[in-house]
């Protein structure tokens, strides 16, 4: 018995130009960020296309955890960071 509810809206960004725009120097496009949650170009036939590189130094991403976290954990920021620096460490060289 799930309380999550899903809605639907309308996108800010539209179009693959706009999105490429937007995501292309964004800090999810940072190293530090594994790969399947990074942004896909995908060609007509499926398959990966390289994504445009950046044109600017990215910035690493700020951290963002869920203030709804279980207060059990000594720190949800140390657990979030490890958590982070636990799935960067997993996904490197992919």
């Amino acid at each position: 018995q799930s309380e999550k509810v899903c809605a639907v809206g309308v996108a800010g960004t539209s179009g693959l130009e706009a999105n490429i725009v937007r995501y292309r120097n964004s800090p999810v496009m940072h190293a530090s960020v594994p790969d399947h949650m990074k942004p896909i170009l995908l060609c007509s036939n499926g398959l990966r296309a390289a994504f445009p590189p950046a044109t600017t130094r990215i910035k690493a991403p700020r951290l963002h955890c869920d203030s709804r976290a279980s207060s059990a954990l000594s720190s949800t920021a140390d657990q979030c960071r490890g958590d982070f620096a636990q799935q960067a460490e997993r996904t490197r060289g992919y």
